[in-house]
């Protein structure tokens, strides 16, 4: 049993991670991401308070799913050694590293605190990237009206902005589906979710766009109870929602900014030219020897493809994408049986790294993928295995 004080000490460690996502893209001079420093704090601190003990999940899927997590991040860690830019990757594997002091420490402290608490986290996410985004500075693409944040003069990529905002519209979708709320709660959580599509609009990202409708509407069918009261319920819902974007919220959009969410500004443009980096990608792994082929380039070795499945496959060779689709099956299956209201956020993430890369600098996947060891649902006539 946890303590009061344990207690609180547990969820300030576990919930920091979520809440202080927005410094991941802060930038110190000779340092780097001010993440990483707060991720060593951290991880400091939760070692003082667990007497310097580190437990593994005792529960026997957890350990299961631990050891593959685990497993991964090493690997592309140590693909750094057979990299053919080491001292680029040596920097990545460091991240990987981190990452791996994220998930340790996470896994100490998050039994002391309810599911509940993680998803007030991830909605307190939402609200703090529309208060940075209307009242801090902004960066702007040249010759366009897209915008994208700025966290004390470091810029945010415009796609991963976007997909990170995903991960909080899906989880207001998600209390708006599933939980009894308050009229004035409920309001407020819709005038977020709004503004939260806005600024994905803004954003410009069509990946990001495409990624945050799919996993909303995933979100909706999974969170929902169907009967037909409920369904009449979704309907009028989605009907005041897709009004309320027509008639005000499109309307406000740049008018280069609508034109970017066209079928034909997308074959023009290819995809923001994605379509010829993954050509070239692809073609060098095609044209790899059999050790590169087997093993790869090493974490970013070659270059940034703009696609997480062509990265893990240059980076890590068929071995690191075996690894990497084994470790995403695995996440979704765990979400799928214990706890669904994340599952259209998964699918956002992995929606939108179809066009982006989602290495160990873009914490949003990384910190959201330590969701899995949250179980909110019972399995019926389930019986679950412990380790000594």
């Amino acid at each position: 049993m946890y303590s009061e004080k344990t207690k609180r000490r547990s969820i300030i460690c576990a919930c920091s991670f979520i809440i202080m996502l927005p410094l991941s893209w802060i930038s110190v001079p000779g340092i780097g991401s001010f993440y990483r420093i707060l991720i060593i704090a951290i991880t400091a601190l939760s070692l003082f308070f667990n007497g310097h003990i580190i437990r593994l999940p005792a529960v026997y899927h957890l350990r299961r799913y631990f050891r593959i997590y685990g497993l991964c991040i090493l690997y592309f860690s140590a693909s750094s050694f057979w990299s053919q830019n080491p001292s680029k990757s040596m920097v990545v594997a460091a991240g990987y590293v981190l990452l791996l002091c994220v998930l340790i420490t996470f896994i100490q402290n998050c039994g002391g605190c309810e599911c509940s608490v993680y998803n007030k986290c991830w909605r307190v996410i939402g609200v703090l990237w529309i208060i940075l985004f209307f009242t801090g500075e902004k960066t702007t693409y040249a010759f366009t009206s897209r915008a994208s944040l700025m966290i004390l003069g470091t810029p945010t990529d415009a796609n991963e902005f976007a997909a990170a905002i995903g991960v909080s519209v899906c989880i207001i979708i998600s209390a708006l589906f599933s939980e009894k709320l308050s009229p004035i709660k409920r309001l407020f959580y819709v005038c977020v979710l709004l503004t939260l599509i806005y600024i994905i609009l803004m954003t410009g990202s069509r990946g990001g766009l495409i990624a945050t409708f799919v996993g909303s509407v995933v979100t909706v069918l999974v969170c929902s109870k169907m009967d037909i009261k409920r369904i009449l319920g979704i309907i009028i819902m989605m009907v005041l929602l897709s009004v309320i974007l027509i008639y005000y919220i499109i309307p406000l959009l740049p008018a280069d900014i609508i034109g970017r969410f066209t079928i034909d500004s997308l074959q023009k443009s290819g995809g923001s030219g994605r379509s010829e980096i993954w050509e070239r990608g692809l073609s060098i792994f095609a044209t790899s020897g059999i050790l590169r082929t087997l093993f790869g380039y090493g974490t970013y070795g070659i270059d940034t493809w703009h696609n997480q499945i062509i990265q893990m496959l240059v980076d890590g060779g068929i071995v690191g994408l075996i690894l990497y689709l084994i470790w995403m099956m695995k996440t979704f299956l765990l979400f799928v049986k214990y706890n669904k209201k994340y599952l259209g956020a998964f699918i956002t993430l992995m929606i939108a790294s179809l066009t982006i890369s989602m290495g160990p600098s873009y914490k949003p996947l990384w910190v959201f993928l330590l969701m899995t060891f949250i179980k909110e649902e019972d399995v019926e006539n389930e019986t679950i295995y412990y380790y000594n």
